[in-house]
């Protein structure tokens, strides 16, 4: 579907990132169709060149499909959204989120207490050992039962920026995996940190923990840890230390977990977790380390 040429800009745009995510949009679409709030308009991103994700989305006459001709990263492919968006709020998820009836119009709710750069709660839909592992390893400063606040990154899977915030900190960077963060240090530098929203909530469809996901904890991790120290322009001090405190680094992330656990009233969740998320944890921070021994090799 196209926008009818002159038709009034919706207030919001939501822009769903798809790649191989069949199994999942139809439960994602079908909880925008029923949004207590109603004006806004729907643009979904597909780079995989599956049939079915197509056919999927043409079932819903609302939808803008856009399919990309060659695989995009998830931040490339909301870009793509934004730049066919003609909302005032660009509000993101994944194609393997399903919104609450209420997300939109938290989000916007939190927009116009004052908030440019606003996300919510990330949860996973079926609390099991391994989904409950992968949501805290990925979400756990997300995660229900936590308390509305300022944070230092965004999560892109439930996510919203004002028109006038794009404008001045977008796009995010669409070659990285960590463009989330990128974006939202810029947003914190421009004087707009981003705002946790405990009431606009999506759960996490694809919440399952795989062994081979440590690898790709290692290279997010790496690649974050890179982007950090460059934006924080840490000194060769500040580099060592991170590639020899790796063991420290990791108990401090499960510190803070745990902390954040405590404050949702979750540590049982936590704990029975636990001997899966120090795999994943240790990977991250490992990655991290690796990135700035690169850092201090090319110095």
């Amino acid at each position: 579907m196209t926008p009818v040429p002159g038709s009034p800009a919706p207030a919001a745009s939501v822009i769903v990132a798809a790649y191989q995510s069949a199994a999942f949009l139809q439960t994602c679409l079908e909880a925008l169709q029923h949004q207590s709030f109603r004006n806004f308009e729907i643009i979904l991103v597909n780079s995989s060149q599956d049939a079915e994700t197509a056919e999927i989305a043409s079932r819903y006459k609302d939808v803008i499909f856009i399919q990309s001709p060659h695989r995009l990263l998830p931040h490339a492919a909301r870009n793509e959204g934004a730049a066919h968006a003609r909302g005032g709020f660009l509000v993101f998820t994944d194609a393997d989120c399903r919104p609450a009836p209420d997300w939109i119009g938290e989000l916007i709710a939190a927009h116009r207490a004052g908030h440019h750069v606003v996300c919510g709660v990330i949860d996973v839909l079926h609390p099991s050992i391994s989904g409950a592992t992968w949501q805290l390893v990925k979400y756990a400063p997300y995660q229900l039962g936590l308390p509305s606040r300022p944070v230092a990154v965004a999560a892109t899977g439930n996510c919203s920026i004002s028109r006038a915030a794009w404008q001045t900190i977008g796009p995010l960077d669409g070659d990285l995996m960590c463009g989330d963060a990128t974006i939202s240090w810029r947003a914190t530098d421009a004087g707009m940190a981003p705002y946790f929203h405990a009431a606009a909530v999506v759960f996490d469809q694809d919440d399952d923990f795989r062994w081979k996901m440590l690898a790709q904890r290692f290279e997010r991790g790496r690649e974050f840890g890179r982007e950090r120290a460059r934006h924080e322009e840490w000194n060769t001090a500040r580099l060592l230390m991170a590639v020899l405190s790796v063991p420290l680094a990791v108990a401090a992330v499960l510190a803070r977990t745990a902390l954040l656990c405590a404050r949702a009233r979750r540590l049982s969740r936590f704990a029975a977790t636990l001997s899966l998320q120090i795999p994943a944890v240790s990977a991250w921070c490992a990655g991290e380390a690796a990135a700035c021994w690169q850092l201090l090799r090319s110095r």
